[in-house]
This record gives structure tokens, sequence and C-alpha cells, in this order.
């Protein structure tokens, strides 16, 4: 009877252990977010800025939204540019290059880094 309770303990343990890691790094890839079940962590040039930091919102009517959640899709980009003009900067007009990734979850938030 210790055996199969002690496989279903470790199988549990494996599912909540498991989180699926996601990840988005800069056009220059100096800097990387990593997600991993409620947490992100930012790195630049390899080295930990913010390690760990748990991600979670709760609404004002109690609904509680965290990177745990269940995932419907994820989506990345890379290399997006975008021109901006700008009159107030110190420069009348920019090239912004960035790359995202997006998660939808299955409640229909979502969110992008």
């Amino acid at each position: 009877m210790k055996k199969p309770l002690t496989l279903t303990l470790l199988f549990l343990f494996s599912i909540v252990c498991s989180a699926k890691e996601l990840s988005v790094a800069s056009p220059d890839g100096r800097i990387k977010v990593t997600i991993e079940g409620d947490c992100y962590s930012v790195s630049h040039d390899g080295k930990a800025v913010l390690k760990d930091s748990y991600a979670a919102l709760t609404l004002q009517d109690g609904t509680r939204i965290s990177l745990s959640d269940k995932v419907r899709k994820t989506t990345t980009k890379e290399g997006i540019r975008e021109h901006i003009r700008a009159p107030f900067y110190r420069q009348s007009e920019f090239d912004y290059v960035y790359n995202y990734l997006r998660i939808d979850f299955r409640s229909g938030y979502q969110i992008e880094w």
C-alpha cells in the first residue's frame, strides 16, 4: 500500500514543479525576461537584475490573475520596428525596435512582455 501512495505523491509533485518556462529577449540579446510559474526573472548580459519576482493582480471584483493561470496560447514576435515622431523629446524622431511575448489566458486576459 505504501508504494502506490508514494508513486502518486511523486507524480503530483512532478506536475506542480514542471511549470513551462517562457522567455523573451531584447533584439540584441542583452536583456532577457524568463517566466516560470507565478514568477518572472530579468537578466542583463547574463547577470540577474530581478530574480523570482512574483506577478499577480487582483481586480476590484475579486478576480485574481496570475502567471500560473491556464494559458490558452502564447505569441512571440521578433524585430518589430516602429518609427516614432517625438516633438518634445531630445530627438525629433527615432526608431524603436523590440521583441515581445504575449500570453493569452483562458480567462480572457492577456499579458505582454
